[in-house]
Order: C-alpha cells, then sequence, then structure tokens
C-alpha cells in the first residue's frame, strides 16, 4: 500500500460543541471529498440547528462486537473511501474502553492508517451544567442544578486520562473548549492541518448554534413537565422551545456551595489538565470560566416557555380525541388471513400486539403481517402477560358494576363524556366479535373439511391396499401349488412383506384417528370461544350503557 493515510478521530468530549462541528463537517461532505477527505456514513440533517450525531457512532457500536476480527477493516477503510484522509466524529468515542481504543489502533495499523484524535476538553462546572440541562431535555430529569451537580461527574477527565495512556503528544490533540466555542471549527482547523484547504467550506454556514442550551425560564418550565410526565414528552417539548429562538443562549450555573464542593472534587484535576495539555497560558483551562457578556445581555422571558408549553399541552388534548378512531381502525384492519402461518405462535393476540407494540399500531401495520416479517425475530410481546381465570373475570364484572350510573344520576351528568366514549368502544367491540366469530367459524369449517378428507384418505388407502392383498394371496397360492422348495422361500419372503405393509397400514390408521380426535377438541374449543364472544357482544356493561342512555333520552 503506498503511502500512510489518516483517520482522524473527534472523541468529543461530550456537551463541548460536538453538534456543531458535526454539523459542519456533514454539510460540508462534499467539499472535503474534492480536497481527498471523507467524511462517510453521516445521516443528513434536517436544517441549521438540527441535532446531530456525527459519523462515528456506528464505530462506537461495532468495537464492541465479537465479529469485530472479521468486519473491522472493512469498517474501518469505509470511513476513508478511498481517501488520504478520513474523519470520524462521535463523543461517544471518547468513553470506549481501552482494549477498544487498541482494536481500532492496531487494524488502522495494519491497514498503514494512522489514528489522530480530536478532544475538546470542558471545564468541570461548565461540563456538569450542560450535562443537566441536557438531561433536562431529554432523560426527564427534574431535579435543580444543586442536587444533580453534587452528585455528578466529569466525564472529560476520565477520557483524558485513558487517551492519554494510549495517544502521544503528537496523535492527540487536545483544545479549551471554552476558549475555542466562539469559532469552534478554526479551531478543529488548527488541530487537524489537513482540514486547512476545505476550512471555507467548512465556515460557510457561519457559526450556528446546535443543540443550544436551555435557558433558566425554560428549564423551569420543563422541570414541572418532566416532574409531572416523566421522559416521554421531554424532547418533543423542549424542541418546540428550542426551535422557536435556536439562537437564543442559556445561561444557569449552581450556587456558591455547590461550586465549592465541586471544586474540592475537580480544582486539582484541572491543573492535572492543564500540566498535561494545555501549557500555554491563553488557552488553559479555568475551574469556573466566566460567563459570556452575549448570554448576560439576551435573558429569556419567562412567558414565552409558558406559552410554547401550554400551546403544546393544547394540542395533544385536542388530538387526543382522534385515539378512539385511530384505535377503531386499526383494529378493524387486523388481518386475520395470516394467522394461519407457521410463524405465528399460539396463543398470538394480535390486539395486544398492538397495544404492546405501540410502533406498530401508530405506523398502522398489520399485526400478524409485522410478526412474520420482523417480529418474530425481535422477539416482540404477543399476548398480554396476565392470563384471567374465572376468578379474575369476577374481579372484573365487579370492577364494572361499581362504575354504572345511579337512579338519580342527572342526564347533564359531567360522566356523559365518558358514556360517550364507551358507547364508541362498544361500536368498535361488537364490530370486532362479529369479525372475530367469522373468522372461529371459517376455521371450524376448514378444520371439518379436514377431517372429512382424513376419512376419505383412509378409504382411499384401504382401496389400494386390497388389490395387493389379493395379489399377494393368489401368488401365495399358485407357488404352494408347486411344491418346491423356491416357491416355500417366495412364501416366507411375500409373508413378510404382507406382515410389515399391514403394521404400517395400522399405525397410520392409529395417527390418522389420533388427528381427528385432536381436531374435534379443537372444534369443541373454538365452538366455546365464539359462545363467549356472543355473550360478551348481547351483555354486560356495553348493554347497560345503551340502556342507561335509552333512559336519559340521549341520542
Amino acid at each position: 500500500m503506498a503511502g500512510r493515510r489518516t483517520l482522524i478521530v473527534h472523541a468529543g468530549g461530550g456537551k463541548a460543541g460536538s453538534s456543531a462541528i458535526q454539523s459542519a463537517l456533514g454539510k460540508s461532505a462534499g467539499a472535503l471529498a474534492e480536497h481527498g477527505i471523507s467524511y462517510a456514513h453521516a445521516s443528513a440533517d434536517l436544517s441549521t440547528y438540527e441535532i446531530t450525531s456525527g459519523n462515528g457512532f456506528m464505530l462506537y457500536e461495532r468495537l464492541g462486537r465479537p465479529d469485530w476480527e472479521e468486519r473491522g477493516e472493512a469498517l474501518v477503510e469505509s470511513y476513508l473511501a478511498d481517501k488520504p484522509v478520513g474523519i470520524c466524529s462521535s463523543e461517544f468515542l471518547g468513553s470506549l474502553p481501552e482494549q477498544d481504543w487498541r482494536k481500532l489502533i492496531n487494524v488502522a495499523d495494519a491497514r498503514g492508517i494512522d489514528v489522530r484524535v480530536v478532544y475538546f476538553v470542558r471545564s468541570a462546572v461548565g461540563y456538569i451544567t450542560a450535562s443537566y440541562n441536557q438531561d433536562v431535555k431529554r432523560s426527564g430529569e427534574q431535579r435543580t442544578l444543586d442536587e444533580f451537580a453534587r452528585s455528578a461527574g466529569w466525564q472529560h477527565l476520565l477520557d483524558l486520562r485513558k487517551l492519554h495512556g494510549l495517544f502521544d503528544a503528537d496523535r492527540l490533540q487536545v483544545i479549551n473548549y471554552d476558549v475555542a466555542r466562539q469559532d469552534i471549527m478554526s479551531a478543529m482547523v488548527r488541530a487537524a492541518p489537513e482540514l486547512q484547504e476545505a476550512e471555507a467550506a467548512l465556515r460557510a454556514n457561519g457559526n450556528p448554534t446546535v443543540n443550544r442550551s436551555l435557558t433558566a425560564a425554560e428549564i423551569e418550565v420543563m422541570r414541572h413537565i418532566n416532574a409531572r410526565l416523566g421522559q416521554k414528552y421531554g424532547p418533543e417539548v423542549s424542541d418546540r422551545l428550542i426551535y422557536d429562538q435556536p439562537e437564543l443562549q442559556g445561561s444557569i450555573s449552581p450556587n456558591e456551595d455547590t461550586i465549592a464542593i465541586l471544586a474540592g472534587k475537580f480544582e486539582d484535576a484541572t491543573s492535572w489538565v492543564n500540566v498535561t495539555f494545555l501549557n500555554d497560558p491563553a488557552t488553559a483551562l479555568q475551574f469556573l470560566p466566566a460567563m459570556s457578556e452575549a448570554k448576560a445581555k439576551r435573558p429569556d422571558k419567562p412567558d414565552r416557555a409558558l406559552r410554547i408549553a401550554l400551546d403544546w399541552a393544547i394540542e395533544k388534548i385536542e388530538s387526543a380525541s382522534e385515539d378512539v378512531s385511530s384505535l377503531r381502525d386499526a383494529f378493524l384492519a387486523i388481518d386475520w388471513h395470516n394467522s394461519g402461518h407457521a410463524l405465528i405462535p399460539h396463543g398470538f393476540d394480535p390486539i395486544a400486539y398492538l397495544l404492546i407494540n405501540l410502533d406498530v399500531l401508530k405506523a398502522r401495520n398489520p399485526p400478524y403481517h409485522h410478526y412474520i416479517e420482523s417480529g418474530h425475530r425481535e422477539g416482540r410481546q404477543y399476548r398480554w402477560p396476565l392470563n384471567l381465570g374465572e376468578s379474575g373475570d369476577a374481579a372484573i364484572s365487579d370492577a364494572i358494576a361499581r362504575l354504572r350510573l345511579e337512579d338519580s344520576t342527572r342526564a347533564d351528568s359531567p360522566l356523559w363524556p365518558r358514556l360517550r366514549n364507551a358507547l364508541q368502544l362498544e361500536s368498535l367491540i361488537q364490530q370486532f366479535a362479529h369479525r372475530e366469530r367469522e373468522y372461529l367459524n371459517e376455521i371450524r369449517k376448514i378444520h371439518e373439511e379436514h377431517g372429512f378428507e382424513n376419512e376419505r384418505f383412509r378409504q382411499r388407502l384401504g382401496e389400494a391396499v386390497q388389490p395387493v392383498r389379493a395379489t399377494l394371496e393368489a401368488t401365495r397360492d399358485e407357488l404352494l401349488q408347486r411344491d418346491d422348495y423356491r416357491a416355500r422361500e417366495l412364501e416366507r419372503s411375500f409373508a413378510a412383506l404382507a406382515q410389515n405393509l399391514s403394521t404400517q397400514i395400522l399405525a397410520l390408521k392409529e395417527d390418522q384417528a389420533k388427528l381427528h380426535a385432536s381436531l374435534e377438541e379443537k372444534n369443541t374449543e373454538l365452538t366455546a370461544v365464539a359462545g363467549r364472544l356472543q355473550t360478551y357482544r348481547d351483555s354486560g356493561f356495553f348493554s347497560f350503557i345503551r340502556w342507561a342512555v335509552r333512559r336519559k333520552g340521549r341520542p
């Protein structure tokens, strides 16, 4: 292989401008290729402010797989794509275990590729504050910053200690993010001189704020949402807050007591980072960097965050009325014709499959088809984990009885909207039960026809065997009349053949009889299920709902 090549690994650190760097690299991939630099495996971002994950997560994930020895070389080569220089970027790479870094270095070296690492380090206080902000946005964090900070760690320190033992100064470039953040692409180019010719393209989009922090007002709104709703809606609401004013910069810091605690934990570590990587006082890391004036001059208005959160909540309430219709359409579109497929397990419940696997329901995928195509490989749940027997049915009946209206209930009761939804649900259940009954009837017919075919098979088998027996008897008689040694030998051979054939026929008939009995048992079971469904349709809570509505004169 002619000449050594270079793989530039931008390994983070986390919360230190990775999204902005990855956004610029992704938008400039074509221009980089013209200069002999590959930025492969990047997902296209949707806007200037879109959060991206870089192109290095694939490498991070596959380094831990057992098939790395077989596939590692091809993956590393794919990042260079026949170019002399490749770039791989992911903040996750900084936290790779040492053995995974050595696997990457060894494979790259075997292919004539030098691995060089660029790492942006951020002050402990800055990193912990930004991590808190991210967890409020994405992970349902509801504590205050001070509660979070007192137990938080400084991941950058752990990453750098590990990288320092793996790479010498020529192959590991550490940059102070707090100093470089105002022009982060220039800092990236200085750390990787191979990018100099493409610097104009990398800076073409300016220095937009990507994955910005939440403001203090936004954090307070998000903390309340997270406390009430958990992690489920955090990303959705925080994205709406951010994209409303993407250039707004947040400012929040721990109180003095918390900073004193963090200083005791990380001031010495900050000195180690400076001595080891940042000897120039102009670029040295400060334990507590000063807040920029730009942040102080652009405070957020609390009512903006509240208004956006309120608009989101109203939209959620309005869209909730569509849920019943969506469920009804999904249930009525169940692909029952696929239920007999060999991959469908016994006890498969298509409604449970849709409600347990909400992504399938939202995508409007038919449950049987989805399980056949991918659900069985993914180990998807296909029935409820709890089976209710007769005692469970009784408990449910008692619970339903407690929901019934008393005679004194007024026609304008606030329960009426709930009754209206129950009527919609009743219609859905009736249609489902009707289709289920028809389906069970079809199964029963198939089994009956199958049983009839089994009987005809046995008759035809007997008819086919009878000529063999007749011929065998005739041959035996003829040979006995000749009364010679050859005849007796043939007789014994034919007798053995006849006995063997008779044994096989008897065994086959026994198997057919067992199959027929099994089918009869199944038919009885299906009939019972169909009967229960019919009873469910014609009686119970929904019949009472109909009575109650008619009694109150409702339409």
